[in-house]
């Protein structure tokens, strides 16, 4: 009778990244304005696969000599939970059009798990987060109509269904590595 044996070791799927979801070539709308003591938060689906946020975007822009953070939360009870890792904003210019958040260290998301992108600006100057009347989405996961505001800096949220518009962004990651198990077969 034959023995085999198969090692462990890490199973990398997908090095060149994900386009997790996207709605950024949707037709752009209105803006929505933020605040540092107004957050808007946007919730989007992963798939049934985990990955690692390699980056996220947006349309919009800061007021100058503002900066910009972001952040992912965790969903709780279809409302922004708490946040899961924090997303680089440095890079966001005061004009108009595709912004671009780095994380800033890893960023886990689980399969097929609710999330919510928040951005949160620097002072009482407005950000622009462009809107789009398109509700349709590009990726393998989702971006359900629901989005939600914090007029306390995050410590609740007023989380809604809209039915008119979703916010634009797209969150783009890396598959999670793998880890195989040893089995024999005898």
């Amino acid at each position: 009778m034959a023995s085999f044996l198969f090692a462990f070791g890490f199973l990398f799927p997908n090095s060149l990244g994900t386009e997790i979801v996207s709605n950024m070539t949707n037709a752009a709308g209105a803006a929505a304005s933020l605040q540092s003591t107004f957050w808007y938060g946007h919730q989007f689906i992963t798939d049934g696969n985990p990955y690692d946020v390699a980056q996220v975007t947006f349309r919009g822009a800061r007021n100058a000599g503002q900066t910009l953070t972001g952040f992912i939360y965790s969903d709780s009870s279809d409302s922004p939970g708490s946040s899961i890792g924090t997303l680089d904003g440095s890079g966001v210019t005061s004009t108009v059009g595709t912004q671009t958040l780095s994380p800033m260290g890893t960023i886990s998301l689980a399969a097929s798990t609710k999330y919510w992108l928040v951005l949160v600006p620097s002072d009482v100057n407005f950000t622009l987060w462009s809107q789009t009347a398109d509700l349709n989405n590009a990726g393998v996961g989702t971006i359900p109509n629901r989005l939600a505001t914090s007029n306390n800096m995050g410590s609740s949220w007023n989380a809604q269904t809209n039915g008119s518009f979703n916010l634009m962004f797209s969150v783009d990651g890396s598959l999670t590595p793998v880890e195989l198990q040893s089995v024999s077969i005898e």
